[in-house]
């Protein structure tokens, strides 16, 4: 076997981590043009957070190419640039984020290489039963595992709409890293949120169903879009798990690539739910790029293109405050053409197709160069 598996749950949307060199398991359809690269090319495939999960990844010396992905999750810059330093070879990246002004060394090559339609596909197969929206809800959300952009959208939902408006789920689970230890963001506007929080909302669970984060935290079980939140609900808030975009640290100043998303953002968008993107910036513009459409209307959403962490959350706390102006009926009205066309592209295949017909022109730029 010229291959290992690190194994992950085995109702992941994402396949276990594979590390090696051919012949393996071609999991994904998109993937089967890696067998025309060079046959001494090492492969590091569906990587989830190598820094962080299991520091024993690395890339061996001695390959000619090598190529890596991170699908799902989001990509491990200090992970990659750390292996930069150590391989001189070229190192083919393919993620479904753009690169933007990511500082990568010469010899690191991104490529943007979609997994999304896959992961919908999945979720799809998962629960192929379409179900009606019934709207009861002005505004949903979930703050399972606290983090800094979490707590603070959650606040400002719970300090503006009475609690009869919201589908709310706040969990305790927090660590202290999430928050940044609690230290001010220099905001007053964010930093007055994060203190609210702490006096009034830390260590209050509202619960909306019986999720147990010991059991029923996988992707199988996180995946389900026909439930309350999204059925119910006029409009979402997303709270991905990474929301940074621009940083300045030991790399310079740059933005991040991205955007990634997940399952939190898929519900959605398979349920005609209309929904806030607290997430990395450029959501919309990225998935727009693919056939799909967010006319909200009065509703502006033009903070998207912000990079800037901080700015982009004060301008989803506006947005959140400019929502108390409207109805139910009113949400719904201003955003149910692009929710239901965006739906429509993906349970009719036509989001898929689009995903495939640009990862195969990646694929012959790859092999054009590299093979």
């Amino acid at each position: 076997m010229n291959y290992r598996i690190i194994p992950n749950h085995t109702e992941e949307i994402t396949p276990p981590t594979l590390l090696g060199t051919r012949p393996f398991p071609m999991q994904w359809k998109d993937y089967e043009w890696f067998n025309d690269l060079p046959s001494n090319t090492y492969f590091a495939l569906w990587l989830r957070n190598p820094s962080r999960s299991n520091s024993e990844i690395k890339l061996p010396p001695g390959h000619d190419l090598y190529l890596v992905t991170f699908h799902y999750e989001y990509l491990d810059c200090e992970w990659l640039m750390a292996q930069a330093r150590e391989i001189t070879q070229p190192i083919i990246v393919l993620n479904d984020g753009s690169s933007y002004n990511f500082p990568w060394p010469g010899h690191v090559h991104f490529f943007n290489f979609y997994s999304w339609h896959i992961h919908l596909d999945k979720i799809m197969t998962w629960f192929p039963e379409r179900k009606p929206r019934n709207l009861k809800y002005k505004i949903s959300a979930v703050c399972n595992r606290i983090t800094q952009s979490k707590l603070m959208v959650t606040t400002a939902l719970l300090e503006n709409f009475p609690r009869q408006e919201l589908l709310i789920k706040l969990g305790t689970w927090m660590e202290m890293k999430n928050v940044h230890h609690r230290q001010p963001c220099g905001n007053q506007r964010l930093d007055e949120l994060s203190d609210i929080f702490f006096e009034k909302y830390y260590g209050q669970e509202i619960s909306i169903d019986n999720f147990e984060n010991a059991t029923h935290n996988y992707q199988r079980i996180n995946s389900q879009p026909w439930q309350p939140l999204y059925l119910e609900s006029a409009m979402h808030f997303t709270n991905q798990s990474y929301p940074y975009s621009h940083m300045i640290d030991s790399f310079g100043s740059y933005t991040r690539p991205g955007p990634c998303i997940d399952e939190k953002t898929f519900k959605c968008l398979l349920a005609e739910t209309p929904f806030i993107s607290v997430s990395q910036f450029d959501v919309y513009e990225q998935l727009k790029k693919l056939g799909l459409q967010f006319d909200y209307g009065a509703i502006d959403l033009s903070w998207d293109k912000d990079p800037g962490n901080l700015s982009r959350l004060c301008s989803i706390i506006d947005t959140i405050l400019s929502l108390r102006g409207y109805t139910i009926s009113d949400l719904d009205e201003m955003t149910k053409i692009s929710s239901k066309h965006n739906s429509e592209q993906i349970w009719s295949g036509e989001f898929y197709r689009r995903c495939r017909r640009h990862n195969q022109q990646i694929a012959q730029q790859v092999i054009e160069q590299f093979a």
